[in-house]
């Protein structure tokens, strides 16, 4: 992992493709049903900005108003 070194507010991105497998496969689990599954594999998002401290990336998933935050090695950019 190591494709978001590139990434910077305003960019496009989506979560990397083994991390986004793994939240489908979790949220599968019997434990968390919802009526409203999200489909990682396929959810984009707008990079609000980049914490220098952290190393966290806010995003802003497409349909959503309030942003996210993840570490910056689990988003890479969408070209």
């Amino acid at each position: 992992m190591g494709t978001a070194l590139n990434v910077k507010p305003a960019d496009r991105v989506k979560l990397q493709r083994d991390l986004a497998e793994r939240l489908m496969k979790h949220c599968a689990c019997k434990r968390y049903k919802s009526k409203k599954k999200i489909d990682w594999l396929h959810r984009h998002g707008t990079v609000l900005s980049i914490s220098p401290v952290t190393d966290n990336v806010y995003i802003r998933w497409d349909g959503r108003v309030s942003p996210d935050v993840w570490p910056f090695r689990a988003v890479e950019k969408v070209e």
